[in-house]
């Protein structure tokens, strides 16, 4: 009676406690965690990713040019049933929404070093997350133009120090 009584308080507790540890399906995403820097022709990017935990990671963009913000973006990558997606928002100046909804990315290949994320509404646009060294990350953002031509902008990160 006193096992049977201990399993039940230990699994109430298990049950009752939030969850901390990122689920399996989020673990090919862990190369993203960390604060990430870059700067091309003036114009300064950051990106900030959380650790997973619970059903989600959460991710901050922003572009700052000659001293002024130009964009801001929240992503999270969260659970979608069990399979994880990438919702994202862009932002202007004063956190004046760009979007109605978030933009929703469909997962279309991770790994411990890349993860691609294809558009769900719009299959022509991926956004692409490369490790490149312990230190160094890249991101890739392919879309079609109006001309039918591939658009691609990649930014390369550091690690922030």
């Amino acid at each position: 009676m006193r096992l049977c009584t201990l399993l039940i308080v230990v699994l109430l507790a298990m049950v009752a406690s939030p969850a901390r540890s990122s689920p399996a399906a989020l673990s090919n995403f862990s190369f993203l965690t960390g604060n990430w820097v870059g700067e091309s022709d003036g114009v300064f990017v950051d990106e900030y990713w959380s650790p997973a935990t619970g059903d989600s990671m959460v991710g901050m963009f922003r572009i700052i040019k000659n001293g002024k913000i130009q964009l801001y973006e929240l992503l999270a990558i969260e659970l979608d049933g069990v399979s994880p997606v990438l919702r994202l928002r862009h932002y202007s100046p004063r956190l004046v929404g760009r979007e109605q909804e978030a933009i929703t990315f469909k997962v279309a290949k991770s790994n411990e070093t890349e993860a691609v994320f294809v558009r769900a509404d719009l299959e022509s646009t991926k956004l692409i997350y490369r490790k490149k060294g312990n230190d160094a990350l890249e991101a890739v953002l392919e879309k079609a133009g109006e001309d039918g031509k591939t658009k691609v902008e990649t930014f390369i990160y550091k690690r922030a120090k």
